[in-house]
Parts: C-alpha cells; structure tokens; sequence
C-alpha cells in the first residue's frame, strides 16, 4: 500500500461528496471516471492539492479526474479500495 496515494484517494473521495454520492466507478489509463448524483457536492478547487492529479473534466454524465500517467493504475486501485471499504461500512 502506498500511504501517499491511499491518502489522495481518500481526499478525492472527501471532494467529491463521499461514497453517497457515487452512482458508478471508472477509469481508462490515465483518467478516473466517476458518475455522480450531484455534482454541487464537489469541490473542484480542491483537486489542484491532491498528489497525483493533473485536472478535472467535467461532462455532463461524469467527472474524469486526469492523473499522472506514473501514478495513475496505483492511485484507481487505492481509490476503488477506499471507495468500496467505505461504503460497506
């Protein structure tokens, strides 16, 4: 496990308003792709802090949070492990 990247997963779930409001989970090589149920809940500017990640798309269906293509496979699965561990809690 990698502490410095569970830690920006962690944060990204914090920014985008919890496991709550996640409808879906996705990602391509460098993108992390989330569908949300509201996306008033996500504080945007705070991505700009999060180790690991270059920017935000954001589309009418979904939120693609662009990664560092080197951090990028380590940061999804440590993201998907939080996400899903939260939310059978």
């Amino acid at each position: 496990m990698n502490t410095e990247l569970t830690k920006s997963a962690e944060d990204i779930l914090g920014f985008i308003g919890y496991e709550d409001n996640i409808v879906s989970v996705g990602n391509c090589t460098t993108r992390l792709r989330l569908n949300l149920r509201d996306k008033r809940k996500v504080d945007v500017g705070q991505f700009k802090k999060v180790e690991g990640v270059l920017g935000i798309v954001e589309t009418k269906e979904q939120l693609q949070i662009i990664l560092e293509p080197k951090k990028a496979k380590i940061l999804i699965t440590e993201f998907k492990k939080v996400y899903e561990f939260k939310n059978r809690i």
